[in-house]
């Protein structure tokens, strides 16, 4: 059996992932300056809102605004959204990595 080979260079996915990996870093390690000893309970409280928003069980157009505009500030919810049209559509992902690097950029600023 023949393994199908992309015609698309796997940078575009490893430098997109290295980018959602710093991103959801960046939003545990800010939630550890931010909020101590509970920080994990507030992680493990962010991963259901992640879910949610991300599209995985409720399509993101499905859901209530409040949530919608929570997954515009989620790393996951992006991440999703990206790697799918990067994927399947092998379509522009801009408006993402710039979402993921505004999520990076405005996290980091809250390390000591």
């Amino acid at each position: 059996m023949r393994f199908l080979t992309s015609k698309r260079p796997l940078s575009r996915y490893r430098a997109f992932q290295l980018l959602l990996t710093a991103a959801c870093i960046g939003v545990t390690q800010m939630n550890f300056t931010i909020f101590g000893p509970i920080a994990p309970l507030v992680n493990v409280a962010l991963i259901p809102f992640q879910l949610m928003t991300a599209g995985n069980i409720v399509p993101p157009s499905m859901l209530a605004p409040f949530y919608q505009t929570i997954g515009h500030y989620l790393p996951v919810p992006n991440a999703v959204a990206g790697l799918t049209r990067l994927i399947y559509f092998n379509g522009d992902i801009s408006s993402f990595v710039v979402r993921l690097t505004v999520i990076l950029a405005d996290h980091s600023c809250c390390y000591p």
